[in-house]
């Protein structure tokens, strides 16, 4: 998607939009493609860009020719509201809220309202792809702290659009412990979500809420199992029905690292039987595959010791690389965040050359 933005074939992507988008085309692990695949294709190009880089203009500026050149088209007035929440989120970044300067403050909700005003005046030419709400959902995260309000939008995405997954994904960020939320909120909006797609989806969904809960907790913030009121006999009956459907590599590695971390080793066993070894694309690392691997053949006692007879648990070469590599991208971003910065290619040399030196120490202790 990201090339033909670039090259301005915009009758390219109103064709594959309208095939996505009417035939509800799913991926392999049966997500969504218009969310997936076609919106989230648009924007890799702005993915960690600091937000006075030219890459933002230029994205607006062909936005607005795809507008112009498809006047009653939703896909690029969508991505312009999206886009423009992006700006927002360059300014604030993704980190804890004590961690953001006080002058990005002002333009990440600027940027953020802009999205929501401009979502409202598009809704009646727009609400007909389930993505509108996608993104006003995710801007309502920001500028919305009336609850009675978004629970009425959520209620309206899912009853229009029951089965597009993104509208739940978006609602669990809003409920999340850190935004806010609760654990029981989580819960809450799981049930929700399986009662919305019963006739369809049912505890798939309740399924897939739940691993995108474990995804959020990998930043080590909450335990998705312990902390949580998740019934992973439910969850299990859940990614079950998603194998049989979507039985790719994608999901069933996944399924295996969750009931592995759910502390389901018959289960875990049943799936590495599945497995073809490790593939880097499909684990959150080596150690994670190797530790489930291990777990699955009740042989985690022997891997651990030969983890300590090598050292990999402390992993100290790794560790210095990488707080030099993220002292050199604080400093990167201090310089090019600065009033009057001027873009220089080569302004990233040094946080780059960092990030490969804390990747190849990974990859030799691996």
């Amino acid at each position: 998607m990201e090339d033909l933005f670039i090259q301005g074939n915009y009758a390219e992507l109103e064709k594959i939009y309208h095939h996505i988008k009417d035939n509800d085309v799913r991926t392999g692990s049966g997500i969504n493609a218009l969310d997936e695949e076609f919106y989230n294709g648009l924007w890799s190009n702005i993915y960690q860009v600091p937000p006075k880089f030219k890459v933002w203009d230029d994205d607006e500026k062909s936005l607005k020719k795809w507008m112009v050149q498809f006047p009653t088209s939703p896909a690029p007035r969508i991505a312009y509201a999206k886009l423009l929440l992006e700006h927002g989120w360059a300014y604030r970044g993704y980190a804890t809220s004590d961690n953001v300067g006080k002058m990005d403050w002002k333009p990440f909700q600027q940027y953020a309202l802009s999205s929501q005003q401009y979502l409202k005046s598009i809704k009646k030419l727009s609400a007909s792809d389930p993505q509108w709400y996608v993104v006003s959902l995710q801007t309502a995260l920001v500028t919305d702290k009336d609850e009675a309000s978004y629970q009425s939008l959520l209620n309206e995405a899912a009853t229009k659009f029951p089965e597009y997954y993104g509208i739940y994904y978006s609602a669990l960020t809003h409920y999340l412990p850190m935004w806010g939320g609760s654990f029981d909120a989580l819960d809450h909006l799981a049930n929700f979500a399986a009662e919305k797609t019963k006739q369809k989806d049912g505890d798939e969904l309740y399924a897939r809420i739940y691993w995108g809960i474990e995804g959020e907790a990998a930043n080590g913030r909450f335990n998705w199992v312990k902390d949580t009121k998740l019934d992973w006999a439910r969850m299990k009956v859940g990614l079950n029905g998603i194998i049989a459907k979507y039985p790719s590599d994608w999901n069933i590695n996944h399924y295996a690292y969750l009931a592995c971390t759910a502390k389901d080793q018959p289960q875990t066993a049943l799936l590495f039987k599945q497995i073809n070894g490790y593939v880097k694309e499909n684990w959150k690392s080596r150690f994670s595959y190797g530790y489930c691997q291990a777990y699955a053949s009740n042989t985690l006692e022997e891997y651990n010791k030969d983890l300590n007879a090598n050292g990999m648990t402390l992993d100290p070469v790794a560790r210095q690389k990488y707080h030099e590599y993220m002292a050199a991208f604080k400093a990167y971003e201090s310089k090019t965040n600065a009033l009057g910065y001027k873009y220089d290619s080569h302004d990233t040399d040094d946080y780059q050359q960092k990030y490969n030196e804390y990747i190849k120490a990974m990859s030799e202790n691996q």
